[in-house]
């Protein structure tokens, strides 16, 4: 937290956004790892508003990833869900394996704790098949 907070000060002072986004959703996933959810909100909606201005869909995937586990670590789980959805779309339309992969098992948890199994499998198998496309890419 202590270096993404050094680094945030660095980007800021020399106006580079996407440095300065990128430093405030690594706060915002310490932040949410320390066990405060509030303070990562923050962070996070703060490197989303960043990532949107500048068009950076890597970054606002992660920012949503981000707001959709400190919800889900609320026990806000509409919230969380929300989130996880739209970090989903821009996942797909990065075309990012790895991004896929994690939300889909972030959404497929929110789905699980909300009490809708048949759901949760689904997206499960979504992220397992996702998984596996990868493994074929690779070999």
């Amino acid at each position: 937290l202590l270096y993404s907070e050094k680094a945030l000060k660095i980007f800021e002072e020399i106006g580079e956004k996407r440095g300065t986004c990128a430093a405030l959703n690594n706060m915002g996933h310490a932040q949410l790892k320390l066990g405060n959810p509030h303070q990562s909100l923050n962070s996070f909606w703060k490197a989303l508003s960043i990532g949107q201005s500048i068009g950076s869909k890597f970054e606002q995937c992660d920012s949503y990833i981000g707001i959709g586990s400190a919800y889900y670590a609320k026990a806000e789980m509409k919230n969380a869900a929300e989130a996880l959805s739209r970090s989903v779309e821009l996942a797909q339309e990065m075309q990012s394996i790895g991004y896929l992969t994690e939300v889909l098992y972030k959404k497929g948890l929110v789905a699980r704790d909300s009490g809708k199994t048949e759901e949760a499998l689904e997206i499960f198998e979504q992220a397992i098949e996702n998984v596996e496309k990868g493994r074929s890419e690779i070999e």
